[in-house]
């Protein structure tokens, strides 16, 4: 509800074609719903003018709600980075990627003993399983960025850049027509320390790949959540529905990029005034929020929001503690016809 590990409202949109199901495929097994999206994500200005302005993106999307399993739905999402293509001879061998096997099996070889791979691919599944009766809902992804280049590596380090995220939500139905909404939600995309034993100890974190520069971005923002690379998140939200509006509450903790802490400590600690332990300049957030709508005549919508963040050690200097204050005030209109 709050994250995604692949697209997600972060970053602007993009130019891209996209070719699927309009609404629910129905089949004697379930309904099918599937989508294939081809378009080019720019860099950031800030970023070095070597690095080439656009990166193609193919993406193929798969959900399952099967019959046998009311309120169930699976999925999977397969996407590949590379440099824009050039014809469509490139274009061709750019989209054969999502159809190749997740495991690089036969890339080692006299040349190539590490069977090393320059593409970089971002893979997802995700479920969600709704029960209507009881007003309750749970909801998981788990993600895999880069491959394994052989079974037995498989077999070994399964969680090498791994990332993973899960929720659930409860609703309890109220007097006078009311509804009160309770979320969990936790998202893990720090690197696990088993990556230190791969390649040059790359932990640069989930969204990022050494061969692809700019990472799971568009002019600079990641296209998934709004927490950076590697980020950990735990949030807990509670919302009051009313006739003429909400009312909602939200509590949130979020760990910035612990990666950078195995990978460049000695630069660290280099930077602090003073001899530093990995727990002691670890950057977090934790937040507090309140928002309010109000449901007015004609399908507009008010809506206003007031957070408030302590953040610790910002850029992993100790004691760099930074006060953080964010309002919002939104108007919303809703246009009859426009929702699938």
């Amino acid at each position: 509800i709050h994250n995604s590990l692949q697209f997600g409202y972060n970053a602007p949109g993009f130019l891209h074609l996209r070719l699927g199901t309009f609404k629910p495929w129905e089949t004697a097994i379930g309904n099918v719903e599937i989508a294939y999206i081809f378009g080019g994500v720019r860099k950031s200005d800030y970023y070095d003018e070597n690095v080439y302005d656009t990166h193609s993106i193919n993406s193929l999307m798969l959900s399952y709600s099967p019959k046998f399993g009311p309120g169930l739905s699976v999925g999977a999402i397969r996407t590949f980075f590379h440099r824009y293509p050039s014809d469509f001879g490139e274009y061709r061998d750019q989209v054969s990627k999502i159809f190749e096997a997740a495991v690089r099996v036969g890339l080692q070889s006299e040349d190539n003993p590490s069977g090393h791979d320059p593409d970089n691919q971002v893979a997802s599944v995700f479920a969600r399983w709704v029960f209507p009766a009881s007003g309750f809902e749970f909801y998981a992804e788990y993600g895999r960025n880069d491959h394994n280049v052989d079974l037995r590596d498989l077999r070994a380090q399964p969680d090498h850049h791994r990332a993973y995220l899960m929720g659930m939500l409860k609703s309890i139905h109220l007097p006078k027509n009311r509804l009160l909404a309770v979320g969990v939600e936790i998202m893990q995309s720090e690197t696990p320390r088993a990556s230190l034993t791969r390649g040059n100890a790359n932990l640069g974190g989930w969204y990022t790949h050494a061969q692809q520069v700019v990472g799971f971005t568009n002019r600079g923002q990641i296209m998934g959540t709004a927490y950076g690379p590697g980020a950990n998140v735990q949030m807990l939200t509670a919302d009051l529905y009313d006739p003429k509006g909400r009312l909602g509450l939200t509590f949130a903790r979020i760990t910035y990029h612990n990666s950078r802490l195995d990978q460049f400590f000695p630069q660290i600690q280099a930077a602090n005034v003073r001899s530093v332990e990995r727990w002691e300049v670890r950057n977090v957030e934790l937040m507090a929020g309140i928002r309010a709508t109000l449901f007015a005549r004609h399908g507009i919508e008010i809506e206003t929001a007031i957070e408030q963040s302590i953040i610790f050690n910002e850029n992993n200097l100790v004691g760099n503690d930074l006060g953080n204050t964010r309002f919002e005030l939104v108007l919303r209109k809703q246009i009859n016809g426009w929702l699938r």
